[in-house]
């Protein structure tokens, strides 16, 4: 029997988990769990097909995770730290060592928390990183981007269809973008 081990247990890992332990193939997804990841921060997600009321990330998280190992798929809370190729892959993790025929790489991305003290605590409850997922929960309402780029620019071009005033923050630096009519920088 083929092998692969898909390293992250978020949507992408969960997502790759469940087509391949339905086709047969043994399958191991090895993860640091949720504390830190961007979805087991989310507060409340409403924009999933199939939820008739919101659902936190942590819930999300948790339901993903038990419907894989409902078909099969086994999971290790450990860390990755090498991957190896001898005709065949390798993953070192701190406790072991997993060898497969083929490995998913499905570890999200990681963003880079400003340093503004307070910006941890109300992550879920005021601050949100993506305004096309929560823009939704700030309608009417007067709302910041933080950054100085072009993203940022986008990001509160989204914001303007819905909130309030939108004001983006550069934190003194020079916008590298045209802020739109409307939006004060």
């Amino acid at each position: 029997m083929s092998k692969v081990v898909i390293l992250g247990a978020g949507p992408a890992g969960i997502s790759a988990a469940l087509y391949t332990v339905r086709a047969g193939i043994e399958t191991t997804v090895i993860h640091k769990g949720d504390a830190g990841s961007a979805l087991g921060k989310a507060h409340s997600i409403e924009n999933y097909y199939g939820f008739a009321e919101p659902v936190s990330g942590k819930e999300l998280y948790e339901n993903g995770i038990a419907g894989a190992k409902r078909l099969g798929v086994q999971f290790v809370e450990d860390e990755a730290v090498a991957l190896e190729w001898n005709g065949g892959f390798a993953v070192e993790t701190l406790q072991g060592r997993y060898e497969a025929d083929a490995v998913i790489i499905a570890l999200g991305a990681e963003r880079v928390d400003p340093r503004i003290p307070g910006t941890k605590e109300f992550e879920g409850r005021g601050i949100s990183w993506c305004a096309v997922c929560d823009a939704f929960f700030f309608r009417g309402k007067d709302v910041a981007v933080l950054g100085d780029g072009e993203y940022a620019v986008h990001e509160a071009k989204l914001l303007a269809r819905t909130s309030g005033k939108v004001t983006i923050l550069t934190n003194g630096k020079k916008l590298q973008a045209e802020a739109p009519e409307g939006i004060d920088v």
